[in-house]
């Protein structure tokens, strides 16, 4: 451990700024009130929250910034490459910073990601940790663990590209905008997210559901478009659910009968599917 990171650790609450800091490595980026929703509760966590931010940004682990287009705007944070080494040391691996801190991100693909974020905060709430392990353990996640988390984009990568720890039985590489493990009775079902804004054709969107279909292991796909238009599509016929929907609707009531999951466009809620598949998947009859 390097002498600086012993002083910053010396400053963290270790109750609270390495969940903050391991936020901001899944999620890549979110706002002020995103963070505040995962870790501050209370009247006084709006302003807890923003002292500290400031506190991590003090100590040069975080970055606050807002888009160019729009001054006005919540702040967005995102972990920088200290923040990074940081982390590092508490989870026991090694945590990349990615460049949402550096700005070198388009400004097509923040949006996509505060409303990725925005969607799994609807659903489950916090986010989970892949592993973890070290001095300064932050709790581990196991794949067969009954929960209902998510994993942003470090999570997504590690668990669904990395061979040696994808759960249930995954068995190709492929990076989903997000996932989350449900707990559906005895089992943990889990739900990748496309989350789509109208920037690839719908034949580029079933190619990567065909792919899901060849993954294993995966309760249901949601298919998340922010055009309530383009939520029209009709589901390719694939050997894994498909929930189709507009991000309105969903983030407003994601446990709802606001899916639809074939032809018919009958309306389904995603528990009813995610029970029904952990029963198929269990050997019952439900």
């Amino acid at each position: 451990m390097k002498a600086w990171q012993s002083e910053v650790l010396e400053r963290l609450n270790p109750k609270r700024d390495p969940w903050v800091l391991l936020a901001l490595a899944e999620a890549g980026v979110l706002v002020t009130s995103q963070v505040c929703c995962l870790h501050f509760t209370g009247r006084q966590g709006p302003q807890a929250c923003r002292r500290r931010l400031r506190k991590l940004r003090a100590l040069r682990l975080v970055v606050g910034f807002r888009p160019s287009a729009a001054r006005d705007a919540e702040l967005h944070w995102a972990l920088t490459d200290r923040g990074a080494e940081t982390l590092a040391v508490v989870l026991g691996e090694t945590v990349r910073a990615g460049a949402w801190a550096k700005g070198e991100v388009s400004a097509r693909a923040l949006p996509h990601r505060l409303a990725t974020a925005e969607f799994f905060m609807a659903l489950v709430g916090g986010l989970v940790p892949v592993r973890a392990g070290g001095a300064y353990t932050i709790r581990a996640a196991k794949a067969d663990e009954p929960s209902s988390l998510w994993l942003g984009e470090r999570g997504c990568r590690t668990v669904f590209g990395d061979p040696s720890r994808r759960p249930l039985g995954m068995r190709v590489a492929v990076v989903p905008d997000g996932a989350a493990l449900i707990a559906a009775g005895d089992r943990s079902v889990p739900v990748v997210l496309e989350l789509d804004r109208g920037t690839e054709s719908t034949h580029v969107l079933a190619e990567k559901l065909s792919r899901y279909a060849r993954v294993g292991g995966i309760g249901a796909v949601v298919v998340c478009f922010t055009d309530p238009v383009r939520a029209a599509w009709r589901v390719p016929d694939i050997d894994v659910p498909v929930l189709v929907g507009d991000l309105a609707s969903h983030v407003a009531d994601p446990w709802g009968p606001v899916w639809t999951a074939d032809a018919v466009r009958q309306p389904v809620a995603l528990g009813d599917v995610l029970s029904h598949r952990a029963c198929l998947e269990g050997g019952r009859m439900c």
